[in-house]
Formats: C-alpha cells, sequence, structure tokens
C-alpha cells in the first residue's frame, strides 16, 4: 500500500455510505450540470432502483423548471419518474427546522457540485446535518458500485493532442509551452487501444470520458477514439470539448441510441475573439445538425488562471495539503497505466514544466481497489501534487480572471510566497 493513502478514511466512509443508503431518498444540492449527469450515471447502473430524488436549489424551484433545463443537456425521459422538487434557497436564511421536517428526516444529500461542494457541505453542516450523511455526488457513485467486480471511477479526461488553433497565453493546459517543448502531439488509436486494455486487465469502469485538448478535433483520428470508447463496455458516456473553430464530423457513422451517450461542449470565444465568431458560429449549426439532443454551448470571454508550474506559491507541506483538500478539481489524466490526479498536472510534465512526484499518480497495476479509489476521491493523507504548490485555481483565492484574447507566451516568474 502507498503510506501517504488514507485508506482509514476510505472505508470510514464506505461505512457510513451503507449504513445512509438503506433508502432510496437523496436530497441533490444545486441543478447544474453535475446534478444532470450524476442522474444519467446513476439510472444507467441502477435504471430500477426507484430513487426519490428532491432538490434544492436557488434559482430553479419547480418540477418544470428542472426538467426544462435538463432537456437542453440531454435525454431525461427514462429518470423523469424520480424527481421531486422540495425548494430551499439558499440565498434565505436557512433555519435548523427546515431539516428537522419530514422532507429530510430520512435520506442523503448529495452535493451536485464541484465547484460549490465546500460552500453546500457547510451550510449544512451548520444546520445539524451529519458528515455521515453528505456526500459529493462522485462519492456516491465510487460507494454506490464499490464491492462489485468493477471499480468505477466517476470521470478520467484523456488529453488527444497538446496542438490548438488558440495560443492562449494562459492556457490552463500550457499549450504554447508544449509547442515550445514540441511534444508528440497526438494520441493514436494505439494509444487508446493501451488505455483500453489497461482499463480491461484491471476491471475499471469510467462513469465519463471526456476526450480534451489542445483542440481535440486537430487530432484525425478522433472519430474513431469516439467510436472505440462508444464500442467498449469500460464507459457509461462520452464527451468532448472543442473551442469552436474548426468544423469536423465526428460522429459519422453512430446511431441514434449511441448518440445519447455522446455530449459535444463548445466553448464559445467569440465575444472576447470576434475574429473566430463566424467560425464558431458554423461550427455550432453543424454540430447541432449531428447531435441536437447533446451539444452544450457555454459562451465565455474569460476564465481563471490556474497559475504556472515555474510560479510556486507553497512549499510548506501542510500548507499545500490544506489547499489540496480545498481542491474542487473533476479531471482525472491517464497516462501509462498511470492515474493522475489532476490532468492539468500530467499536462504541466508532459510538456517538461514539472518533474513527477510520487503523489501526482497512481500506477493501477498491483493495488487494490480501494487504494485505487482512495486515490481517485483524493483520500491522500498529508500528500498532494506536485502542481499544488503553483496552483492558483478553485477555492485559493489567489486566482484572476483572464482572456483567451491575450495570445502568446505568458510571463514566467518564480515567485514564493504563501497562501493566504
Amino acid at each position: 500500500m502507498l503510506e501517504y493513502l488514507d485508506i482509514h478514511s476510505f472505508l470510514e466512509r464506505n461505512t457510513h455510505f451503507k449504513a445512509e443508503s438503506r433508502t432510496n431518498i437523496l436530497h441533490l444540492l444545486g441543478v447544474n450540470k453535475d446534478a444532470y449527469f450524476f442522474l444519467r450515471l446513476l439510472h444507467i447502473y441502477a435504471p430500477h432502483d426507484g430513487f426519490r430524488f428532491r432538490f434544492i436549489d436557488d434559482d430553479l424551484d419547480s418540477k418544470a423548471s428542472i426538467l426544462d433545463y435538463f432537456q437542453t443537456l440531454g435525454p431525461c425521459e427514462k429518470f423523469l419518474s424520480w424527481l421531486e422538487v422540495k425548494y430551499v434557497g439558499w440565498t434565505k436564511p436557512i433555519g435548523k427546522a427546515s431539516f428537522e421536517t419530514s422532507e429530510f428526516s430520512q435520506g442523503m444529500f448529495v452535493l451536485c457540485s464541484d465547484a460549490r461542494r465546500h460552500q453546500y457541505a457547510e451550510i449544512l453542516r451548520n444546520v445539524g446535518i451529519s458528515h455521515a450523511k453528505i456526500f459529493t455526488w462522485r462519492e456516491y457513485l465510487v460507494f454506490r458500485h464499490f464491492g462489485n467486480d468493477d471499480v468505477y471511477i466517476p470521470r478520467i479526461d484523456f488529453t488527444v493532442t497538446y496542438d490548438c488553433t488558440l495560443t492562449c497565453s494562459y492556457c490552463n493546459m500550457f499549450v504554447p509551452d508544449a509547442k515550445v517543448a514540441q511534444i508528440r502531439n497526438t494520441r493514436t488509436c494505439e494509444d487508446f487501444e493501451n488505455f483500453l486494455a489497461a482499463l480491461e486487465g484491471n476491471k475499471i469502469r469510467v462513469g465519463i470520458l471526456h476526450f480534451v485538448g489542445g483542440e481535440p478535433f486537430l487530432n484525425r483520428d478522433l472519430p474513431k477514439l469516439i467510436q472505440l470508447a462508444i464500442h467498449s463496455d469500460r464507459f457509461d458516456l462520452i464527451w468532448c470539448t472543442t473551442n469552436g473553430t474548426l468544423v469536423r464530423d465526428l460522429l459519422p457513422s453512430v446511431t441514434k441510441s449511441e448518440l445519447n451517450r455522446v455530449n459535444i461542449f463548445i466553448t464559445d470565444y467569440s465575444e472576447a475573439l470576434p475574429a473566430v465568431a463566424q467560425k464558431t458560429e458554423k461550427v455550432i449549426s453543424f454540430q447541432r445538425s449531428r447531435i441536437s439532443n447533446g451539444l452544450i454551448v457555454s459562451r465565455e470571454k474569460e476564465w481563471q488562471d490556474f497559475g504556472h508550474p515555474k510560479q510556486v506559491y507553497e512549499t510548506d507541506t501542510l500548507k499545500r495539503s490544506d489547499h489540496f483538500k480545498r481542491c474542487t478539481a473533476p479531471y482525472r489524466g491517464f497516462r501509462d497505466g498511470r492515474l493522475y490526479y489532476c490532468n492539468l498536472s500530467l499536462a504541466a510534465i508532459e510538456t517538461g514544466l514539472a518533474e513527477e512526484q510520487v503523489a501526482d499518480s497512481i500506477c493501477i497495476d498491483n493495488v487494490s481497489p480501494a487504494e485505487l479509489l482512495a486515490y481517485d476521491l483524493g483520500m491522500l493523507g498529508l500528500a498532494s501534487p506536485e502542481l499544488c504548490g503553483s496552483c492558483s485555481g478553485c477555492n485559493t483565492g489567489k486566482g484572476v480572471t483572464v482572456s483567451p484574447s491575450d495570445q502568446g507566451i505568458r510571463e514566467r516568474k518564480n515567485e514564493f510566497r504563501s497562501f493566504p
């Protein structure tokens, strides 16, 4: 066993889950993309378990409004009968009495937001909900599967290329640095088949496989990779994210039933980059003609800069571990039989910006299911991925907003200063 893994916490949480999961009533905090895909994945795994879901959300306060939103993300007919709505607005004062009513006396609380899970958990604890009843959507899926033949990992991002049509100075996948390093830019069908073989050999099932870049559409094998993923029994859902600057038919021979497992995410940067507006409009139109119920367009003019490996904020082990425990990043990476806690860490290593350290990844061979899943859930004791010392992303208080309009190589600094 890897010494830094906190297996005790993993097994303790699993015990709590088994005790609380005797009821199929789930209180879901947040109506968002995470909640929708949590329901999709749960229905694939347990379609006949008769769940009852109650949503707690500020904005969407009726079953109709929730369904309207979910239908913009993909098919949802199969789990409609599960849905109930109990509206409790977070922006209003929440009294403990609200959670002592019969509606909330039974069931578990599932945090359906990676970005806001710490905030949601604190709210629940402040009104007297036991930690033993609160689980993230990832934890819920992991512990519900735990003990079966397959080991369940909720999501893996698979980087198919570091080449890109844009050169954003503050790219969180360090694309400009990849170009300077002249790394091997594309993953081939053989690379993906090796990935599949590793999953199959270790009986690993993945909820969401996410093809990312760079710009994934620049990989000419991408349609074949998607076909391989669809025809494999290792993945429940398949995602691909593009920056909306290239028209590609990723699904030339995919059947209608297979399309239901695929989502294409288009990040529309037209407002920040008017030069790509016409291209992006064409891409959206084309993809909508191919995958009308599974195309998700996100219009962004800025994002949060996650920092750079050459700019180190924290070297103290305890402070870096505390920073890691606040991390809400959902994206795991994979390379050469190793699962990386953060795909950004893998990008930093592959682009030559960082040297791999012991907690950056775990070899999926010769580890127990509990060890692999404890790693996936971030139960690392005082250890943390090396990039955590440089990360200024989620919940650090360090992040600044940046724009894709800033093209080129970012200024590199080697500053050492503590997180607040």
